[in-house]
């Protein structure tokens, strides 16, 4: 996937607006009937009444068009981490507040979300969410870990296994119609994962 730095933030005027959301509601109808893989740039301009020119002056393919839709939640996590003191190395992992973060924007914008991420979203959606998730959780766990000692579980490893589980509880309660509050997916993934996150760590909780 492409475009893993932080997105734009210069105000966009009305009509550049509409038409990007043309766009992407276009998408995420195509992705729910047959899936991302069969849905096509031309298909997308046919279901938003728009001509390919439209579409190349905001977007250089669908997958730019599939990530837009992650901007907002990208902007968010940036900027709530620009915030956060360096952490205390010595301290075991806490939960990580971006991760309700990515639960309420996925509860905020469900349609979208389950094309996605769900069963049509494909590999494509996750191999993005993986890269982007796994920067932030490398950086967070780098806070934790006091320079030059080494961790029963290599980092990278740690990494795999947070974003991994992550991706996967996400997915499951997307496609089960969220049976539970963003607040309460939050709470029930650091229960099963902050134990073996600190495990891997070598910290005591």
């Amino acid at each position: 996937m492409k475009r893993l730095q932080p997105a734009k933030k210069e105000p966009l005027d009305r009509r550049v607006q509409r038409t990007r959301q043309l766009l992407r509601e276009a998408l995420v109808s195509l992705v729910l009937e047959k899936g991302y893989e069969a849905t096509t740039v031309q298909d997308i301009l046919d279901r938003a009444n728009l001509g390919r020119s439209t579409f190349y002056t905001h977007y250089s393919d669908k997958d730019e068009l599939l990530v837009s839709g992650f901007e907002h939640l990208q902007q968010m996590i940036e900027e709530f981490d620009s915030h956060i003191p360096a952490g205390n190395p010595h301290r075991p992992a806490q939960k990580y507040q971006p991760t309700l973060a990515f639960f309420e924007h996925a509860a905020e914008h469900h349609r979208f979300y389950k094309a996605m991420v769900g069963k049509q979203g494909g590999e494509i959606v996750q191999r993005y969410l993986y890269k982007y998730i796994s920067h932030l959780a490398g950086s967070h766990l780098t806070h934790l870990t006091p320079r030059g000692k080494k961790t029963p579980v290599p980092q990278e490893v740690i990494v795999h296994y947070m974003v991994s589980s992550f991706l996967t509880l996400l997915t499951w309660w997307l496609n089960h119609d969220m049976p539970y509050t963003p607040e309460q997916m939050y709470e029930m993934y650091h229960v099963l994962t902050l134990p073996g996150i600190n495990a891997g760590l070598g910290k005591n909780i």
